[in-house]
């Protein structure tokens, strides 16, 4: 059974773009346009991963991550914020529980090498 990736987006492009990678990645994939339908999601489909950007309507990223972070069923998958506020703000997101952080654009070997350890077999959420 594929692992299941969320990918939290406004941009319709890059959901797209970051869709058509992944599936070529043998992933399956769920899409949100913002951070409350993100939360939603999550809350209900438990991906194994969420890719989630920062600058996005309804509910930003940040509050999102504290979302998806405070509750039981959502806080032990890992989230990799995606995102064009720069480096400045990685260690505040990972101190919020981001996995990780990268900064758009983004390429794609970097997105597979961030993805990877997330989606392997082996990987199990720490405790």
């Amino acid at each position: 059974m594929p692992k299941t990736v969320l990918i939290a987006d406004d941009s319709p492009a890059f959901r797209q773009l970051e869709g058509e990678y992944l599936t070529k990645r043998g992933l399956a994939l769920l899409y949100a346009e913002d951070g409350l339908q993100a939360a939603k999601i999550a809350l209900e489909a438990r991906p194994d991963l969420i890719l989630l950007d920062i600058q996005m309507p309804v509910m930003d990223g940040v509050q999102a991550l504290a979302l998806l972070k405070s509750q039981p069923t959502t806080k032990d998958i890992p989230v990799i914020v995606i995102t064009t506020l720069g480096h400045p703000n990685v260690t505040i997101l990972k101190r919020a529980g981001a996995a990780d952080v990268l900064c758009k654009p983004v390429r794609a070997t970097e997105l597979w090498n961030a993805i990877e350890p997330f989606v392997t077999e082996g990987w199990r959420p720490r405790s």
